[in-house]
Order: C-alpha cells, then sequence, then structure tokens
C-alpha cells in the first residue's frame, strides 16, 4: 500500500497540464485518442478472460480469444513459462493489466457517455491493482519499502527540484539504473547515513500542484 511520504514524493514530478490541454483542443486529437483508449480497453479484456482460463479455470470461447498463427511454443519456453517464478509473475502483470483497463473504461463511460465518474469503482480497481503488486513483489523477494525509496532516488535524480520536459525526455539511464539497484544516494549525498538525508526528503517533499 502506498504511504502518504510517498504520494507527496512522488507527485512533487507530476507535469502540468497545459500541453494536455493544447492536445485534446484539436477534435481529431481526441478522436485518434478515443480510438486507442478503446483498443487498450479491449485489449485489456482478453488478457481478463486469459486471466480467468490461465488461473481460475474458465475455459474462453473461441469467438472472444482468437488463437495466434504461427509455430507452437518450443518445450523449452513452456518449461520457463511453467517455471514457478514466472507463472506468478505473469499472474500479476496480466492482472495489472486488466485492472489498468477497468480504469480506461470509467474514464471513457464518463468522458464519452458522460456518466457521472464512479469513485468507489475506481478506489476499488486501484486498491485490486495493490494486490497484483504484492503478488509481484512477494515473487521477486522484493521490499516494498526499499522499491518505494528507490523510486524516489530515481525521480529525485530525473528532476532535481520539479518537473521539466526536458528532463522528462532527455534521461541519464545509467544513473537512474545505479538508483534502482540503490547505490546512487550514497554517492550523491556522501556522508555516513545516506538513508536519513532521504528521508528528509521525502519529508518536506510537497506535490506539485
Amino acid at each position: 500500500m502506498l504511504t502518504n511520504d510517498y504520494i507527496n514524493a512522488a507527485l512533487r514530478t507530476e507535469c502540468p497540464y497545459d500541453k494536455f490541454d493544447a492536445a485534446t483542443a484539436d477534435p481529431r486529437v481526441v478522436r485518434d485518442l478515443f480510438f486507442s483508449l478503446g483498443a487498450a480497453a479491449l485489449h485489456a479484456r482478453r488478457m481478463d478472460v486469459w486471466k480467468r482460463f490461465l488461473y481460475y479455470g474458465k475455459r474462453p470461447e473461441a469467438s472472444i480469444v482468437e488463437l495466434a498463427g504461427g509455430p507452437e511454443a518450443r518445450p523449452e519456453q513452456i518449461a520457463r513459462l511453467q517455471d514457478e517464478t514466472t507463472r506468478r509473475l505473469l499472474h500479476g502483470v496480466i492482472g495489472l493489466v486488466t485492472e489498468a483497463g477497468e480504469l480506461v473504461e470509467a474514464i471513457m463511460n464518463h468522458v464519452i457517455d458522460g456518466k457521472p465518474l464512479d469513485l468507489v469503482n475506481i478506489g476499488e480497481e486501484v486498491g485490486d491493482s495493490f494486490w497484483y503488486e504484492a503478488l509481484i513483489l512477494t515473487v521477486t523477494n522484493s521490499d516494498p519499502s526499499v522499491v518505494a525509496r528507490h523510486n524516489i532516488e530515481k525521480l529525485l535524480l530525473r528532476f532535481p527540484d520539479k518537473f521539466t520536459e526536458e528532463n522528462a525526455l532527455v534521461r541519464d539511464i545509467v544513473a537512474e539504473r545505479r538508483a534502482l539497484e540503490g547505490k546512487t544516494i550514497q554517492e550523491e549525498v556522501g556522508g555516513d547515513d545516506p538513508a536519513q538525508v532521504l528521508d528528509t526528503k521525502l519529508d518536506l517533499a510537497e506535490p506539485m500542484l
């Protein structure tokens, strides 16, 4: 579950929405966006059918999930797929895709059909996504607090003060990778207790409104 400290530290890098407003002032852009959102929602529904089949035993109708063409999977590919880590990780990943699809549908129902935003349902889908994140973190033997900390470290490298378009588009991938590996804060802030320095940044960070 996300903590308020993490949310505040993360949202200091939220972008302004002037570019969004400028782009979506064009009806053709919005038309194409609606098409892409619809395709994403449809794909998520298909993945939900796969999830129910692969993990819950509900066999799909042929008309819902079409079999792909091409050669059959090789034995070594099947063995890797059925590895305990892989099958559990895939469960979590497919689950996140399906929950994201339901959130897309909630927005489309509001924007296209004019229905009120169902905030209870949106909260439910976000909560469901926490379950799949918990599964992924467990499978990968990851500590949620460490993952959150490394993510903030990466964001601090990318946006030292606040969001900028230049920093969003031009990134130091090597430095960010080191942050995700937990190697950067010691080098960047120095001192005997770099974690304390980061804690201070987390406490002081304010969301950019």
